[in-house]
């Protein structure tokens, strides 16, 4: 937020990497990204330290039609101590899905 309350953006550098393989009906993708935000904004120092992203799916192709899938994501924030009274937020998720193709 700046002075007046108002939302500020924070800059950041990072990337992802995204590989993936198919074998016959198998399909495997898997994504790691980072994230690493400024220290400061207009002299403002930012609790966030690093973004981190890993995301993994598999797919099975039960038909011509019909892909079911499962997937892991996990997201984590990482926070300066000194800032937060959190150090690390972490959240995960398992999904399934099922792709109709046409």
């Amino acid at each position: 937020m700046d002075a007046a309350g108002r939302p500020e953006s924070i800059g950041s550098v990072g990337g992802f990497l995204d590989a993936g393989v198919a074998r016959g009906r198998w399909a495997l993708h898997a994504i790691v990204g980072l994230d690493d935000p400024e220290d400061t904004v207009r002299g403002v120092a930012v609790d966030r330290r690093l973004n981190r992203t890993v995301l993994t799916n598999v797919t099975y192709a039960l038909t011509k039609w019909l892909d079911l899938g499962l997937e892991y994501q996990l997201v984590e924030t990482r926070y300066s101590p000194s800032l937060s009274a959190q150090s690390v937020d972490r959240n995960e998720r398992v999904l399934t899905s099922v792709f109709l193709k046409w």
